[in-house]
């Protein structure tokens, strides 16, 4: 396969997958209280949310790519 289809494929996974699940989860670790020998850490849940416009521009550009790949050059 041409580099051109190979990037291809891999931005319509990734486009698909920014569709199907626009909000990216992760944790952060915080120190609250800080006394001496004491800490309390709090956990802290927090989401990435992207737009369903740049999953579409990027699933665009996948299927260009993968096209002008599969194009024969002369």
């Amino acid at each position: 396969m041409r580099q051109k289809s190979v990037l291809g494929i891999l931005l319509i996974v990734i486009g698909l997958g920014v569709l199907i699940f626009p909000n990216i989860p992760y944790k952060k670790e915080e120190n609250s209280v800080d006394m001496g020998p004491m800490h309390v850490k709090v956990e802290e849940q927090k989401k990435i949310t992207v737009a369903p416009v740049i999953g579409g521009l990027i699933l665009a550009g996948g299927i260009v790519l993968v096209m002008l790949g599969a194009r024969r050059s002369p």
